[in-house]
């Protein structure tokens, strides 16, 4: 009698073999395309805060073409005219002194070549002013503000910025004409 060899594969359980390893591998396949097309597409949230900030953008870009900035999430506006109808606002941030008060800069792009400090954490530069919003009676900090008007519940300041990144004769006076102005600050209707 002949002994049947035993050891090894087969050829059924071999190609058995292969037809697993091959579902495994496009299983695998269809898996990986799926994840690279889901990756390539933005997310909700991305397009949101992509969509806010071209928003902001074209807010501050019509703000810099109108004779009032206003700063919306405060609901209040300030005129602007002849030397300031360039001047824009900044990004509101809160202070670095009391976390209930907020500030924006008010930012001229006449005299932004001719600054020579870095910019800020925003980028921005070539600020002439910093205008904050308080509950308090006085924004807290050191600087001493030049101007505060109390409107509703709220106390708002002016705070001339040091012209030592710029020696443009253009920022002593943009200062002064936002100093006046600031004293006409209001409600928006």
């Amino acid at each position: 009698m002949r002994k049947l060899n035993t050891k090894g594969f087969g050829a059924v359980e071999a190609l058995l073999i292969i037809v697993i390893v091959g579902l495994i591998a496009g299983v695998g396949h269809y898996i990986f395309v799926v994840r690279q097309n889901e990756m390539k597409k933005p997310s909700e949230e991305y397009i949101s805060l992509s969509e806010k900030a071209k928003d902001d953008q074209t807010r501050k870009d019509n703000q810099s073409q109108q004779n009032i900035l206003i700063i919306e999430d405060w609901d209040i506006e300030i005129p602007k005219s002849g030397i300031l109808s360039s001047v824009k606002l900044g990004t509101l941030e809160k202070s670095f002194y009391d976390e209930n008060d907020v500030t924006v800069s008010v930012l001229s792009p006449d005299i932004d070549a001719s600054w020579t400090c870095d910019p800020d954490e925003n980028g921005e530069k070539a600020s002439i002013a910093t205008i904050g919003r308080s509950k308090n009676e006085k924004r807290s900090g050191p600087y001493e503000p030049v101007a505060i008007k109390k409107i509703g519940e709220y106390t708002y300041s002016l705070e001339a910025v040091g012209n030592h990144c710029t020696k443009n004769p253009l920022f002593e006076q943009q200062v002064e004409a936002i100093k006046q102005a600031f004293n006409e600050i209001r409600k928006r209707n």
